[in-house]
């Protein structure tokens, strides 16, 4: 019989340790008398001993981010900008529901005081109440993106066109969603972004629109309806005038 050669026995064992490797690293780093369904049970106890540290390391910033959002409320509901906008990141971008876009402190200022509080302002009032959805989503140890919703209860100084037609008044209640950015910067989050939008195809406003709509088609309607009965009894009463001379 004839007998491998020296040379071709190393390649053999060579290959199997080779394949022997390869099967431990597939199965978790398990070593060759480690069954697989071990070795899967270490690989899902480690990621969960990750995904536990992550969670403990993360709960701080979470604090700091929660206490971030309560200072800004706060500020808000006592009427307070000067101490909402020390929260505010020097290029932050805000996107408002009626899609106007605020760059900047001094422009979030303009806005405020063109719906609230300077000569012509708009409102009279805002209740906001807002929530949010989940923990914010970490973007390293520097990002945040927070997202929930908001319900603001608007009162406008005089009625808008569309409440008046409707007899709805000066009071309008709207929900939409909103999405936050923050950054830390020197120590400190700061809102680099904020983007609030409703529903364009459900809301208040387009439930107005469409009822004033309809209650102006009703009066347009209902005019035509008796100039078209006054030309015609104007027209018989021309017609009856000859036949009575």
């Amino acid at each position: 019989m004839k007998t491998d050669s020296p040379s071709r026995n190393s390649a053999i064992r060579g290959a199997a340790l080779v394949l022997l490797i390869l099967c431990a690293s597939a199965s978790g780093q398990a070593g060759p008398n480690t069954p697989p369904a071990a070795a899967t049970a270490a690989s899902a106890d480690t990621a969960a001993s990750a995904d536990t540290a992550a969670s403990a390391d993360a709960a701080p910033v979470h604090a700091e981010l929660r206490r971030l959002r309560d200072e800004m409320l706060a500020a808000w509901q006592r009427r307070d900008i000067d101490a909402l906008l020390s929260h505010v990141d020097p290029n932050v971008v805000v996107t408002w529901q009626n899609g106007e876009v605020n760059r900047g402190p001094d422009a979030i200022r303009h806005f405020y005081n063109e719906m609230l509080t300077g000569e012509g302002s708009i409102l009279s009032n805002l209740v906001s109440t807002l929530e949010v959805d989940d923990l914010s989503i970490l973007h390293g140890p520097d990002t945040a993106i927070a997202f929930g919703s908001i319900h603001d209860d608007f009162t406008f100084k005089r009625p808008l066109a569309s409440t008046a037609a409707i007899g709805a008044g000066n009071t309008l209640a709207l929900t939409s969603r909103w999405t936050a950015t923050l950054v830390r910067k020197a120590g400190a989050w700061k809102l680099a972004s904020y983007h609030v939008s409703a529903n364009v195809f459900s809301n208040p406003v387009q439930d107005l629109a469409v009822k004033a709509s309809g209650r102006l088609g009703g009066i347009v309607g209902f005019l035509i309806g008796i100039l078209v009965a006054l030309l015609f009894a104007w027209m018989l009463r021309r017609r009856a005038t000859p036949a009575a001379a």
